[in-house]
């Protein structure tokens, strides 16, 4: 398997599971292209356990669109929104397709950077102190995302958490046409993956990369 799964999160958590079965076969598709559709129970698994996480975020979309008190304000309301608008570049399905991408990636990526971004401040005492400066000027009920982009300390530690402890080291892609890269040729259709560890830690783009630097 290309991911152990275990036993007492499955057990937990039906998504926990689902998750588990929807990264192995992406990973599967890249990894054997046009001969993943063979092994025809992982791609039937594949189906189901997207389905869970699709059938969810149809639930919640339908619950905001009513007019949910727990939605109110929410991201959920506003692509409910989205869905019913005629005018809306994104079609219902597509709605779905979002929010549906969301409850599979989009929390547990911003969660986990934002635990390394308070791990390395805690580890880095001196920063820790001269961002709570930092912010200790704005009105955190108040504050909107305009007034903390004006805080380029704060900004940076998330940038070197996202550096340090990428979430996501490897990105994998299709070649959309043919190109060079670097001097290497790469036909359409080729498979490449991007290494944010191995950019991260070129010591030719970051001098000291293995450093703390928000500055």
């Amino acid at each position: 398997e290309l991911l152990q799964n275990d036993p007492r999160e499955e057990r937990q958590s039906p998504y926990a599971a689902a998750a588990k079965v929807i990264l192995q076969e992406l990973t599967r598709r890249f990894l054997l292209g046009k001969l993943a559709p063979l092994q025809r129970a992982k791609t039937r698994a594949f189906k189901g356990a997207l389905q869970l996480y699709r059938s969810t975020a149809e639930a919640i979309l339908q619950r905001a669109a009513a007019g949910s008190s727990e939605a109110s304000g929410s991201l959920a309301a506003k692509l409910a929104k989205c869905a019913e608008s005629g005018g809306s570049a994104l079609t219902p399905s597509a709605v779905a397709d979002e929010m549906t991408g969301l409850l599979l990636a989009g929390h547990e990526t911003s969660s986990n950077t934002a635990t390394w971004a308070l791990h390395l401040l805690a580890t880095h005492p001196r920063e820790q102190e001269q961002v709570r400066a930092e912010v200790a000027a704005l009105d955190l009920r108040r504050a909107s995302l305009a007034d903390l982009y004006k805080c380029s300390l704060l900004q940076g530690v998330m940038f070197e958490a996202l550096r340090l402890r990428p979430t996501v080291p490897l990105v994998p892609r299709l070649a959309p046409s043919r190109a060079t890269i670097h001097g290497y040729s790469v036909a359409k259709g080729t498979r490449i993956v991007q290494n944010k560890i191995a950019i991260c830690e070129d010591a030719s783009l970051f001098p000291e990369p293995a450093r703390f630097d928000p500055s």
